[in-house]
């Protein structure tokens, strides 16, 4: 056999193969559902979609997750071009007997896969060097300045108790939470491109009973990245993802001493920082308990359980759910 003929079988074969994986990936596509109606006056910012790029787009969304999807499906559709344009040139290169035609052949081959590396190798390199890059949000927590606020004959900021009414919040609460409401939706679709997922319903009023969570002005950033680890390590050690979902984040009033008052309340569960309660999981739990460094009695996180360092952090076994401080 010669080289000549030696190199058309190779060609002949990825030509093939490209075919083969072009087929199965097309089979692979899911068949579209039919998408409910967008109800945009649920409590949530956003706009309704005419045609949802993905069925998680059926509910109201922002410019900075519709950008964000369009970029993903940038990506699938380069794949797609890209093996195209492969299949196409394979038959040019197998059909032709002209050497220039089957050079020819060969450059759109090796252009296609430049092309399809480029525009790969973009998004790992942008989700890099920081993954906001590639998670575009254009949600703003306003600044909300309480004018109720007693002040004293000189001018300054009364310390005396803040006026309630008749449930017993605070103003100074209620212009929290408020806030909290507002960010819920950015701060959920940043856990959620990283496959973390948040429990439903959203707590929409201070001293909501239990069984609503929020994550709304959450140390985001912090959190997800730390859990993005956790799971990274998790599939390489288990072979096997770890199902995160949070079950606890801002709603201070359903921790600690379960005290509406943010301010007589000890509770880590608080606006701006990185404690959260995660649903246990088979996997987590044999996780962090087999690769966690298991600490002794404290007090630092919770002394509610037995506590775990996982990558510098902890992890706290409280029974129910994991208490983390990230």
């Amino acid at each position: 056999m010669t080289i000549s003929s030696q190199k058309k079988i190779l060609v002949r074969k990825t030509f093939i193969s490209f075919l083969l994986f072009a087929i199965l990936f097309i089979i692979a596509i899911p068949a579209g559902a039919e998408n409910p109606t967008c109800e945009p006056g649920e409590g949530t910012d956003g706009y309704c979609l005419l045609a949802p790029l993905t069925p998680d787009q059926t509910k109201p969304v922002d410019l900075g997750t519709y950008l964000a999807t369009m970029f993903r499906i940038f990506i699938a559709v380069a794949g797609i071009l890209a093996t195209l344009m492969i299949i196409i040139a394979g038959f040019q290169y197998m059909m032709s007997e002209a050497g220039a035609s089957k050079a020819e052949a060969k450059k759109k081959i090796w252009n296609a896969i430049l092309g399809l590396l480029l525009a790969l190798g973009s998004y790992a390199i942008l989700n890099t060097i920081n993954p906001n890059l590639v998670n575009v949000s254009f949600t703003l927590v306003p600044v909300k300045i309480d004018s109720t606020a007693p002040t004293t004959p000189g001018g300054g900021i009364s310390t005396s108790t803040p006026p309630t009414d008749d449930t017993g919040v605070s103003e100074q609460d209620k212009a929290v939470f408020a806030s909290v409401l507002a960010n819920e939706e950015a701060a959920r679709n940043i856990l959620g491109f990283d496959r973390i997922r948040v429990k439903e319903p959203i707590c929409q009023n201070v001293g909501a009973p239990p069984g609503c969570t929020n994550v709304g002005l959450l140390n985001v950033e912090a959190v997800r990245s730390q859990l993005r680890v956790l799971q990274e390590k998790c599939f390489v050690e288990l072979d096997s993802p770890c199902s995160i979902t949070i079950t606890g984040g801002t709603e201070w009033w359903l921790h600690g001493n379960k005290s509406t008052s943010l301010s007589n309340n000890s509770t880590q569960h608080r606006p701006g920082n990185a404690v959260v309660d995660i649903r246990k999981d088979t996997n987590t739990d044999k996780f962090i308990k087999e690769f966690g460094e298991l600490l002794g009695p404290g007090r630092e996180c919770s002394n509610l359980g037995p506590r775990y360092r996982f990558n510098g952090k902890i992890y706290v076994d409280e029974g129910t759910h994991w208490h983390a401080c990230l």
